[in-house]
């Protein structure tokens, strides 16, 4: 396989695990959530395909970023499509506005990125064409300008991180995994068990609004844009991956 195939493979792996989410077998729903780790897996092996077969390149890293939305999607459509049931019962319009938001949340999550990097290289072509240097020309060094007790509070971090747990790509299949492995094993005693997959879907489309507005905020007041282009036009550091693929 090359590398492409195997990355288009790590999409159609999430939208079948999205799918086997939404179903009533509770073995299906944790085999749909091993699809989503299967997919992480997959994730990382696109670049060891690429590295190996020497077909490295920007399109490759195209497709792989937008497999992560379709990931993404998935999963918080499978929630959906499992709660759709429970939600036209309760003939609300509000729960029917937070599971749309829920869907939509790890969309715009990854839009608040992706926009910053994309306006960044627009002004990079125009400050070109211009022959300017931009942010370039200043030569102080970049300070973040966001400095509220609660970003630095390492008490207040931990929190965040706890809150915005069901929001990130790298714990949420886990935490499904623990949980829908939880729900098998108390039906296994006959016991009972709350609707998780519903209460997770309301809970990201109550936090994905607010998350994505201090996203955006963030980026706007902040100067995580211009330390962003700096590091693409005008390095005065070592550049270090990932933690720079990220703005802010």
């Amino acid at each position: 396989m090359s590398a492409n195939q195997v990355t288009v493979l790590s999409g159609v792996v999430a939208v079948i695990g999205g799918l086997m989410l939404a179903s009533d077998s509770k073995i299906l729903v944790i085999t749909g959530v091993l699809c989503f780790h299967l997919f992480a897996i997959l994730d990382m092996c696109d670049g060891e395909v690429a590295r190996y077969r020497k077909q490295g390149g920007v399109a490759g890293h195209y497709l792989d970023w937008f497999m992560h939305f379709i990931s993404s999607t998935a999963l918080v459509g499978g929630l959906f499509l499992a709660s759709w049931q429970f939600i036209q019962s309760m003939d609300s319009l509000i729960v029917v506005c937070l599971g749309l938001s829920a869907v939509v949340t790890p969309i715009l999550d990854k839009c608040v990125q992706n926009a910053g990097w994309t306006v960044i290289c627009w002004t990079r072509l125009r400050d070109i064409q211009k022959k300017a240097e931009g942010p370039c020309a200043d030569k102080s060094p970049s300070v973040n300008k966001s400095t509220s007790l609660f970003e630095r509070s390492k008490f207040a971090r931990r929190i965040r991180f706890l809150v915005l747990v069901p929001l990130q790509d790298h714990y949420i299949s886990t935490v499904l995994l623990m949980i829908a492995g939880l729900d098998l094993a108390l039906e296994m005693f006959g016991m009972p068990f709350l609707n998780y997959r519903f209460l997770l879907l309301l809970y990201i489309g109550v936090v994905g609004p607010f998350h994505i507005y201090f996203g955006v905020r963030h980026m706007v007041t902040s100067d995580a844009l211009v330390s962003g282009y700096r590091r693409v036009a005008c390095p005065s550091r070592e550049i270090r991956l990932p933690e720079d693929d990220f703005l802010g």
